[in-house]
């Protein structure tokens, strides 16, 4: 067979590269929402509900945190049946047809790649997609939502906000949110809400709502606002989400919001399962070291620095109660629920209840109010009269004039999860 000939029939390994280079952050978030233990119960439960294969990919998953390695051993796996399928065709049709057996290898490799392909690169959601799939622009949007959530958990708020707006997803209800996220997590919030096309706080995140998007914004909202408590319970419902029931991902999250919360028995417990593991074995010692350091801080520290859980139901109340309690009775950000306390309020154009909050709190006392609180108060002190028909889009002033808000029945609706 001619040199050419060989190269045409490594062609079809070259696809795992390919794939690796479009799109490595959806080959890490396989691995982040997979789980594989070295542990016999885990390999009999996989042998009963699945089977022999699917253990073995749920272990061959494990090296997707690496996108290339990954590619590497699906291109090795590629290359050893093309081979064996061309030593096959050669075996199998005459020397003379020999110009046959080169399309036909080429053929039976690139099916058994694509079939590769199927068992080996499950979506995230739990279903399977073909390597004919990879190239789609549905997968191209999958890509670009695990480079904003990544650049969301690494708290790269300037990057969250190029990749949306390069994406041209901004003005969908998710992208928005991380976008309102993004700002009040930089503490812009107040000055460029009324830039957005919102008028409703419960399009701040997605309360009642359980699905994988929902539950990642909604983790990282309560993150923002170190509600620690929360952020874990939304990092175990994604994993309930998963098709093994449990994920890497929130294992790892769940470790860090539980040392955060000082339940050093709850880390604890997920540290023991990462440590059955494979490749986690440096972060559970990481992470025990973080434990031991922070128990020694605790010593010497104000009981008051813990985390309060007492009128802590997240979800059980109004948007505008529960940023109230958040207030009242957290030690950390205060200042960002009473943002988000505040510009719900001003959504609701409820100024008199707005004044007694802003009264009430002194955030703003020795700090320049934002242009929105400055025109909210002013429309109070005239009691709305003498606004300006002609005042620019993206302020308060306009917002008060021109913006439609939502009947108090369909809010009702939205806060019992309709």
């Amino acid at each position: 067979m001619k040199k050419s000939s060989y190269l045409m029939l490594l062609l079809p390994c070259g696809l795992p590269f390919v794939a690796a280079a479009l799109y490595p952050e959806t080959y890490r978030a396989l691995q982040a929402d997979s789980f594989f233990l070295f542990t016999t119960d885990f390999f009999h439960e996989k042998l009963h509900y699945q089977s022999f294969f699917g253990w073995l990919a749920s272990l061959f998953l494990q090296f997707f945190r690496w996108p290339f390695v990954a590619a590497a051993l699906q291109a090795f796996f590629a290359l050893c049946v093309t081979l064996l399928l061309t030593w096959l065709t050669c075996r199998l049709f005459p020397k003379k047809s020999g110009s046959f057996q080169q399309p036909l290898s080429l053929a039976l490799s690139t099916l058994f790649v694509s079939l590769c392909f199927i068992f080996l690169f499950p979506l995230p959601s739990g279903s399977i997609q073909s390597s004919t799939i990879l190239f789609t622009s549905q997968t191209q949007k999958n890509e670009t939502y695990y480079r904003i959530l990544r650049a969301a958990e690494e708290e790269r708020w300037n990057d969250v906000r190029t990749l949306i707006w390069q994406s041209g997803e901004a003005r969908t209800r998710l992208m928005q949110a991380y976008l309102l996220l993004a700002e009040s997590a930089q503490g812009t919030l107040p000055e460029n809400l009324f830039s957005y096309p919102i008028n409703d706080s419960e399009d701040f995140l997605f309360r009642h709502e359980r699905n994988r998007y929902t539950c990642q914004f909604n983790r990282l909202f309560y993150r923002n606002l170190e509600v620690w408590d929360e952020a874990f319970h939304q990092a175990q419902e994604y994993y309930l989400l998963q098709p093994d029931a449990c994920c890497f991902s929130s294992l790892t999250q769940m470790v860090d919001y539980s040392i955060r919360a000082h339940e050093y028995a709850v880390a604890e417990k997920y540290l023991t399962i990462l440590g059955k593991a494979p490749f986690y074995g440096s972060y559970v010692k990481e992470q025990r070291l973080r434990i031991i350091e922070q128990q020694r801080m605790d010593s010497g520290a104000d009981s008051s620095d813990i985390p309060l859980r007492a009128d802590n139901f997240v979800g059980g109340y109004p948007f505008n109660s529960e940023m109230l309690r958040l207030v009242k009775y957290t030690t950390h950000n205060k200042r960002k629920a009473y943002d988000y306390l505040l510009c719900s309020l001003l959504l609701q154009k409820n100024l008199p209840h707005f004044r007694i909050i802003f009264e009430a709190f002194p955030f703003y006392r020795d700090a320049s109010l934002p242009e929105p609180y400055r025109q909210a108060l002013r429309i109070l002190e005239t009691n709305g009269q003498g606004l300006n028909p002609n005042c620019s889009s993206g302020s308060y002033e306009y917002y008060y004039q021109y913006t439609a808000i939502p009947e108090p029945n369909q809010k009702m609706l939205q806060s019992t999860g309709h």
